[in-house]
């Protein structure tokens, strides 16, 4: 059921919620940044973030941070909507930020280049940078325990551990990692591919115990991890597929399948401590699962265009979608 609507001014580029769920967050393609409150007043708020456009944001307790075209990552209050810090991350876009789980640190990268920044620091202080990728960094995703990070690019996966600057991991393959994903447990990492596939590790690696996954009809962007790590959702067409690593892991078994979708699927969310699965695909549907009961869908709701983000509420049965025409609902599961 819908429970809530509002439109931004451009294609929705990200979404979040504060530790309480009483504030999303939404930032546009255009630059704005937009504060809805879920408070007996109701206020929004709005600012310019990054004139040249936004990209990505993240939030860890009342920090707010935003990437940009610019170059640059900015750290606001959510609180105030102060800006406190302003990073230069690189030359060129800011393509992939995230946060520490812990909320301490936060992981940009611009390019080949990854940096890393220490938010306890006033300054936002640099403390640890690895430049040295063969080409440009398509996948972020931190460690479970945030002392280090994993990312992707042309044939590899990389796996860095503070402060060592070599990787403790070199995940190969020959292709194009376009999305990486982290399992909750810190056991397995997945990379969806341009050529259609899924590669899966367990960790630590094994030569030879890595797998790729193939018959999918498109690039495959959208991967998702399920709280307990057992089930690993994907898109890449029309259908949802759930891998189930439990046991011996998804070797030689035959994925459940989630079929309601007509368009190809663009985005895929679990909820952080739950059993329900929110996707989104290009014709602007957003659908409800509990694919450990069932595979027809609990519910949706119809947006006016392509679904761009997905993120469910930290507390609550509230799923936030946003689309590229900038419609943002947000759907409570009863």
């Amino acid at each position: 059921m819908k429970t809530f609507s509002a439109h931004l001014d451009d294609a929705v580029c990200g979404l979040a919620w504060n530790a309480d769920d009483s504030l999303l967050i939404a930032g546009s393609a255009s630059g704005a940044v937009t504060l809805f409150r879920f408070t007996s007043d109701g206020a929004t708020q709005t600012w310019l973030a990054h004139p040249m456009g936004l990209l990505a944001l993240a939030v860890a307790g009342d920090h707010l941070a935003t990437a940009g075209q610019d170059g640059t990552a900015k750290i606001w209050s959510l609180a105030t909507g102060e800006l406190r810090h302003t990073i230069a991350a690189g030359k060129g876009w800011v393509e992939h930020l995230a946060f520490s789980p812990d909320g301490l640190l936060l992981a940009t990268t611009c390019g080949k280049g990854l940096k890393i920044w220490d938010l306890r620091d006033k300054g936002g202080a640099l403390l640890h940078e690895y430049a040295a990728h063969d080409s440009t960094l398509t996948g972020l995703s931190w460690r479970p325990d945030s002392r280090g990070v994993a990312v992707s690019f042309y044939g590899h996966v990389r796996l860095y551990r503070f402060p060592d600057l070599e990787p403790y991991e070199d995940l190969t393959w020959k292709g194009s990692f376009i999305s990486l994903a982290w399992s909750p447990n810190a056991r397995y990492i997945s990379a969806g591919t341009q050529e259609a596939s899924v590669n899966f590790w367990r960790l630590p690696y094994r030569q030879g115990d890595e797998l790729d996954m193939t018959g999918y009809a498109t690039k495959v962007r959208e991967l998702a991890w399920d709280p307990e790590s057992r089930y690993l959702a994907t898109g890449g067409g029309e259908k949802i597929t759930i891998w189930d690593v439990s046991g011996k892991g998804p070797s030689g078994t035959r994925p459940a399948e989630l079929c309601t979708h007509l368009g190809r699927v663009s985005a895929l969310a679990w909820q952080a401590a739950g059993p329900l699965l929110a996707s989104g695909d290009a014709d602007g549907l957003a659908l409800i699962w509990h694919p450990a009961k069932t595979k027809r869908e609990i519910t949706g709701e119809k947006l006016d265009g392509s679904i761009t983000k997905l993120q469910w509420a930290n507390r609550s049965a509230w799923v936030a979608a946003g689309d590229v025409t900038g419609e943002i609902s947000v759907l409570k599961i009863s």
